[in-house]
């Protein structure tokens, strides 16, 4: 073969290994554009999943979730104490009534006698002033009375109070002026809210009808 023969040869050979090289190279770069486009398409498709329905959520009722460790003792709830005072050497005025002998979940009520929404069972009680202090795992805590209307629970699981019957009793939390405080409230709405509550108070409404709610207590 003479030397132009092979240069014509060889010019032939690296075309065509040049040509498969590139198209080689394509089609080793398709995938990887399909397989981030995709990847991409996921990654929107999670954001719009998570993010869309929460556009549409309503805040978060303050009745639903935990509500603050209460008792009930002697036909009264209490709520532990904010602030708590301090108890020490005063253990001569406390009067013992009892122990806590039953409990509910922490977001229910208590409603029986010795009763807390929270694991306190066989703790003891005791009356201090108007107050009620608590033993619990040597130290004592203070709690206060929240609820300064009386009403009854009846067996179906309503409540009554003033002769009207509601289905449920729910806290409200709000901002009244600078501070957040919280009502505790009877009511046939589950929906009642705080604003309607604070509404209400401001426009002291005379009504003969059955009140909408009753107020039977609040705390900040």
């Amino acid at each position: 073969m003479n030397s132009k023969k092979f240069s014509e040869a060889m010019s032939e050979l690296d075309s065509k290994y040049v040509d498969e090289a590139i198209n080689y190279k394509k089609k080793a770069q398709k995938p990887h554009r399909v397989k981030w486009g995709a990847m991409a398409a996921c990654i929107c498709f999670l954001i719009c999943a998570v993010a869309i329905p929460r556009l549409f959520e309503k805040p978060n009722n303050s009745t639903s979730g935990d509500l603050s460790p209460m008792i009930y003792v002697n036909d009264t709830l209490y709520r532990i104490t904010s602030n708590q005072p301090d108890l020490k050497g005063k253990e001569s005025q406390f009067v013992y009534l009892g122990v806590i002998s039953s409990k509910v979940s922490s977001s229910q009520y208590p409603q029986e006698n010795f009763q807390a929404n929270d694991d306190i069972v066989g703790s003891a009680v005791y009356q201090f002033g108007k107050d009620i202090v608590v033993e619990i795992d040597g130290q004592y805590w203070s709690y206060c009375a929240v609820l300064d209307v009386d009403y009854t629970t009846n067996d179906d699981g309503t409540y009554t109070c003033r002769g009207n019957t509601y289905k449920y009793m729910i806290e409200v939390s709000g901002i009244d002026g600078t501070a957040q405080v919280t009502y505790i409230i009877l009511t046939n709405n589950k929906e009642t809210g705080f604003e309607d509550v604070r509404y209400s108070l401001i426009k002291a409404e005379m009504s003969t009808g059955t009140p909408e709610f009753v107020i039977l207590g609040w705390y900040y």
